[in-house]
């Protein structure tokens, strides 16, 4: 199953810290941007980022609880359902990843309703980012959304 893919994208994480894990992405054909992820939490789904280092398949898969096709991260020991989706700080992800077009500070409450919970970094433009990542992992050829190592390294 995994035999077919041949792009990648690499993430170049940082150390976790209380605002989120964030990484920078590029993909094989050089577009770039962060990602924010939940803090390490020792792989608890729902509350902890993604471990690192590591390679893990993804593919343009439903997601039920978005509506719309995704991006899923595979093969995750002891977890599931990890998506790439727009968000703008850890708290608004459930062990997934966000793009964003940068780094900033969100206030306390500045994105609904007690979120972000206090000030907290995270990352802007995160659905527009998500659009133009989509662009870059589609086939030029057939137009479908190839699917792609995640290659996850530390700094």
């Amino acid at each position: 199953m995994n035999e077919d893919i041949t792009r990648v994208v690499t993430f170049v994480s940082e150390p976790s810290t209380p605002d989120g894990t964030f990484s920078v992405s590029t993909t094989d054909n050089g577009f770039q941007c962060q990602f924010v992820e939940r803090p390490w939490y020792d792989n608890a789904p729902g509350l902890s980022c993604i471990p690192r280092p590591a390679r893990y398949p993804c593919r343009w898969q439903r997601s039920e609880k978005h509506g719309r096709n995704l991006y899923h991260v595979l093969d995750v020991p002891n977890r599931t359902v990890i998506e790439l989706h727009g968000a703008n700080v850890f708290e608004q992800l459930l062990g997934c990843g966000a793009p964003g077009a940068r780094r900033e500070i969100f206030k306390s409450g500045s994105i609904a309703q007690g979120i972000p919970s206090r000030d907290m970094l995270g990352v802007i433009a995160s659905g527009a980012t998500l659009d133009a990542f989509h662009a870059a992992m589609r086939n030029p050829v057939t137009g479908d959304q190839d699917p792609f190592w995640l290659d996850i390294k530390t700094a």
